[in-house]
């Protein structure tokens, strides 16, 4: 038998932020991932080299892996709900401060800057 689209039992921070916001009736309305299969296919290859790189003892590739990092953070990040990201993290053991230090780099550009 399969489960239907929208089963979010097997996602325990999807369920807790549905019922915190109200919207367990409109689940099957959520766009959970803004790409085609194949483009999740290719993202997830690509991030693989990435990591993998990331791990290189050559210096060239771990620095293009950071470029990759934050293209991927930013591009990839923004096609998947918020929601599905919340899990995710969850999942892989990832917090927020852990997030915030993996991409440090990025949070300087616009520390630096002042808006009035």
């Amino acid at each position: 038998m399969s489960t239907p689209k929208n089963d979010t039992t097997h996602f325990p921070v999807i369920q807790e932020m549905l019922k915190e916001s109200g919207l367990e009736n409109v689940v099957e309305n959520i766009i959970w991932v803004q790409m085609s299969k194949e483009e999740a296919a290719v993202a997830l290859v690509e991030m693989d080299m990435m990591i993998r790189a990331a791990l290189s003892n050559n210096l060239n590739l771990r620095k293009r892996s950071k470029i990759g990092a934050n293209y991927y953070q930013s591009a990839v990040g923004n096609r998947v709900h918020i929601m599905a990201s919340a899990q995710a993290k969850s999942d892989l053991g990832i917090t927020e401060r852990r997030m915030s230090q993996l991409f440090a780099h990025k949070d300087k550009v616009f520390s630096s800057q002042k808006y009035e």
